[in-house]
């Protein structure tokens, strides 16, 4: 399934904000990302995991994207929702954080 250039519906106005979903070209394959920006400006990007395009993974999670932005949901929760897909944010992630001092 092509999920290229869903953009939010402000994006239709002249110098507003916007955010999409677009394919990006790296390493001799494309991947999804979401990207915002306001008029020509890209601001921000968060990359969405789980592989290349064709993959089963990455392709329902950009499907579920694509449609979260048809839907009109808010920038803020589609950030939350390809965030959530990153090992490092995921539940129960210890990486990052002190460890405990050993006992003894």
């Amino acid at each position: 399934m092509a999920h290229n250039a869903v953009r939010s519906q402000a994006s239709l106005a002249g110098n507003a904000k916007w955010f999409g979903l677009y394919k990006y070209p790296s390493h001799g394959n494309y991947y999804y990302r979401l990207q915002w920006g306001v008029g020509r400006k890209v601001l921000g990007q968060l990359h969405v995991r789980g592989g290349a395009v064709g993959n089963e993974l990455v392709e329902s999670r950009a499907s579920r994207l694509a449609q979260w932005i048809r839907e009109g949901r808010q920038l803020s929760q589609c950030k939350q929702l390809v965030s959530s897909w990153d090992k490092k944010t995921a539940k129960g992630d210890t990486r990052g954080k002190p460890r405990r001092a050993k006992k003894g």
